[in-house]
């Protein structure tokens, strides 16, 4: 069987998955308030799962963080894979054009996903 999925289909803003298996799941990431630059103020790892981004379209970084240093901003190229591995500290934002491709295991959730809310001392953005 073959099953496809595409970003010409009518996506929300934010997170949209595509495909998933018991496996692994397929998304895209759109602009939403979640992935501005403006607001990024909280970092997310994954305890059971790498994640990968590929950007498709427009712009996108990818922000890294250890605790006790500043956050290290990655400035995404387009169609270069992005593997950040499980119990890494991380947040992505996207351009308002932007189509960022994610994959990650199926079972990622809330539930085995920690957040980190920075204090203004840890602000990404300078």
């Amino acid at each position: 069987m073959l099953v496809i999925a595409s970003s010409k289909n009518n996506l929300k803003p934010g997170f949209n998955v595509v495909f998933k298996n018991e496996s692994f799941k397929c998304a895209f990431i759109t602009y939403s308030e979640a992935y501005s630059d403006k607001t990024v103020k909280e970092m997310k790892r994954h305890n059971t799962t790498d994640e990968i981004f590929i950007l498709l379209k427009g712009e996108a970084s990818i922000f890294i963080y250890e605790e006790g240093k500043k956050a290290e901003k990655i400035h995404m190229k387009k169609h270069k894979a992005y593997n950040i591995t499980k119990n890494t500290w991380h947040h992505v934002t996207v351009s308002h054009d932007a189509e960022l491709f994610v994959i990650e295991n199926s079972n990622c959730s809330s539930e085995n996903t920690e957040a980190l809310y920075l204090s203004n001392e840890n602000c990404l953005i300078e």
